[in-house]
């Protein structure tokens, strides 16, 4: 998936779909590829695995951080071409 900065979101475009990610209140919403023109200064950020979740960082005061996965790594595959998978964060 490619992952997008604007203004207000963090887009996330695969397909004909994108999932958008509130800076503000970290809120999701599901729309189409095209809403990508909609956003205020798109930069594209890079690819990413997938959204690990969201974190909030030590109290209640603080805001919620949507965490992202660049890194996929194949530890195995079984019978019938199911494969095991490890998502990982990159250290900082």
């Amino acid at each position: 998936m490619e992952l997008f900065q604007a203004k207000d979101h963090y887009i996330l475009q695969q397909g004909e779909r994108a999932l958008w990610c509130s800076r503000r209140d970290g809120g999701l919403q599901l729309r189409p590829a095209t809403d990508l023109l909609l956003a205020w200064n798109p930069i594209c950020l890079g690819l990413v695995e997938g959204v690990i979740g969201k974190i909030q960082l030590h109290s209640e005061d603080s805001n919620w951080g949507h965490v992202y996965s660049a890194y996929l790594l194949c530890l195995c595959v079984l019978a019938h071409c199911r494969a095991i998978q490890k998502y990982s964060v990159p250290r900082c």
